[in-house]
């Protein structure tokens, strides 16, 4: 069976994109930790790459090791985007006029959130936000799936399924301490 090309070289320009990313916040940051996003994306485009040339056990072997050392390294990282996360929620509190009536575009920031979580609660708002989450990641990972034919119902509904419940305990905890802040 033939692994699939257009899967794999699509992840390969994605890893090359996260490179790029992650250079640009590491120098713009001037936080060497932003490196290590770069490093991954780079240790990813190898094992594509190797993969695209047909070299599964050096593509396996580069990924357990790079896997070892991210999981050693995600302490600092994740200590990393919870400031950066804080930072820009102290930020949106700060811009933020509660009173002012929700718009539509108010959501494409945080400032929408935290006006909605500040009228119906932090709970709700975590649970819409969770929701609109949802229906994003399945609708592209259907996408991304059919497209290169890997098409696994179960796939989809597990990644989809584990991406909320992350995404609305991280929200959770950031607007709950956001507006704690204000109150």
């Amino acid at each position: 069976m033939d692994p699939p090309y257009g899967a794999i070289l699509f992840l390969a320009i994605l890893s090359i994109f996260a490179v790029v990313l992650s250079m640009r916040q590491a120098r713009r940051k001037r936080d060497k930790t932003h490196y290590i996003g770069a490093a991954v994306g780079f240790l990813m485009l190898s094992v594509f790459t190797l993969a695209l040339l047909d070299q599964a056990l050096l593509a396996f072997i580069l990924l357990v090791v790079g896997g070892l050392a991210c999981t050693a390294m995600l302490p600092r990282v994740m200590a990393v985007q919870k400031r950066e996360m804080d930072e820009q929620l102290v930020r949106a509190v700060e811009e933020t006029d509660l009173s002012e009536p929700l718009r539509l575009r108010d959501f494409l920031k945080w400032r929408g959130w935290l006006k909605l979580a500040y009228k119906w609660g932090v709970w709700k708002t975590a649970s819409i936000y969770s929701i609109v989450g949802a229906a994003i990641i399945a609708g592209v990972s259907y996408i991304a799936l059919s497209a290169f034919n890997i098409m696994n119902v179960w796939l989809a509904v597990g990644y989809t399924t584990s991406a909320t419940i992350i995404t609305f305990i991280l929200f959770y905890r950031q607007i709950s301490k956001a507006l704690e802040k204000i109150n």
